[in-house]
């Protein structure tokens, strides 16, 4: 391939990242007041979320190993065609029964996507490169999630269908994208699938890091109260008069506070191969939930939503490079790091979902606080063991 056949492919998956995840994060807000207006119940609200999540997660873990035999690009294309079809099902059914079924084929055909993404972009590259990748694969969909909380909330405030058609309109000009480019760029339609790319290679040793494994805990707790923010807070934001505009000025701040950490992580390794910063990252996390169980003001909520905006971007830096570094099979590591990312997702929001409608939003952070620094102490305790059997 050749340098500009390189960076035409290089800038598509970016920019196609920015599109989908612009497409996805204005489908999950604008779902939730989709189905409230539908009258649905927060324990519904957190079980449609978690029911696309689990489809998701069974897609990677059960046909990762065929998905890996597939050309990225059909993939991909097959991916966000079929998401904006599922959710289009959504608003024609109107049906809280029937949205289930649509939910989870939405879950199934993004299960097609981050994988196949992520695997492609880090393909072949290892340190400064592998960095520089998965900085600019960070930065597009991080600052996608800022725009897209904005835009979400400016179609809601039209109307709510009119919120979720916008998230299925993004989807798919995003696979028309993909098409039209790799129609015109032979060397993109050319690209093996993982498993085919792998055969070719001799001698291949996995120098993969231990780290890896605390990494993907980490995420996996940092999507949990992500999950929560994005379904459950919307529904406690209510309860204390926010707006919908407030609701998405605060989920802008920890959009753009991701997008801009990713940018100075992606410049630096200071962060790199640090158990203690994977740990010291969780407990600041836990203690960002003790604090909003006790205050309640917007001026409070844009301070943790920015300090929680810092640690997603470290926390997912720690796990995809984690997940990367050193692995011969990247599509394999890639689905454990989505499934970690989306197991955390779907227990958010049902946990998040039965809690809150039972017993409060204060009680529920005080949940997963203590969850989250059990977590650390577990983790403290076998990475101990593990140094000292070395």
């Amino acid at each position: 391939m050749s340098t500009k056949e390189n960076n035409i492919q290089f800038w598509t998956l970016n920019i196609s990242s920015y599109l989908a995840q612009t497409g996805i994060i204005i489908i999950n807000l604008a779902l939730v007041y989709y189905l409230t207006s539908l009258s649905a119940t927060p324990s519904f609200i957190g079980l449609s979320s978690a029911t696309y999540t689990f489809c998701y997660l069974v897609g990677c873990l059960a046909l990762g190993s065929l998905y890996e035999r597939v050309k990225p690009r059909k993939m991909v294309m097959l991916s966000l065609f079929g998401m904006a079809f599922s959710i289009a099902m959504v608003v024609l059914v109107k049906s809280l029964k029937l949205s289930l079924i649509f939910l989870s084929l939405y879950g199934l055909f993004m299960s097609m996507l981050w994988p196949q993404m992520e695997s492609w972009i880090t393909r072949g590259k290892e340190g400064k490169a592998l960095n520089k990748a998965t900085m600019w694969f960070n930065l597009m969909w991080s600052s996608a999630t800022g725009v897209s909380s904005y835009i979400a909330t400016y179609f809601i405030s039209k109307s709510v269908t009119i919120g979720l058609l916008s998230g299925v309109v993004t989807l798919f000009i995003t696979f028309v994208m993909v098409f039209v480019i790799s129609t015109f760029v032979p060397s993109i339609r050319a690209v093996k699938g993982e498993r085919e790319a792998n055969k070719e290679k001799l001698n291949l040793v996995d120098n993969s890091t231990t780290l890896r494994f605390y990494s993907w805990i980490g995420v996996a707790s940092a999507y949990l109260i992500l999950a929560i923010l994005n379904n459950i807070f919307p529904l406690y934001a209510q309860s204390l008069s926010f707006s919908a505009s407030t609701v998405g000025s605060l989920l802008v701040i920890r959009g753009l506070t991701t997008f801009v950490c990713f940018i100075l992580l992606g410049k630096a390794n200071w962060w790199q191969f640090k158990f203690s910063l994977i740990i010291l990252s969780q407990i600041v996390l836990a203690l960002c939930c003790v604090f909003s169980s006790y205050f309640n003001s917007v001026l409070a909520f844009a301070f943790v939503f920015f300090v929680i905006g810092v640690l997603i971007s470290l926390i997912y830096d720690f796990s995809i490079f984690h997940s990367a570094s050193g692995a011969v099979n990247r599509n394999k590591r890639m689905i454990i790091h989505e499934v970690m990312i989306n197991g955390g997702a779907v227990i958010g929001s049902l946990l998040g979902g039965g809690i809150y409608e039972n017993f409060g939003y204060s009680f529920l952070m005080w949940c997963i606080a203590i969850l989250l620094l059990l977590s650390t102490i577990v983790q403290s305790i076998v990475y101990k063991i593990k140094s000292c059997t070395v």
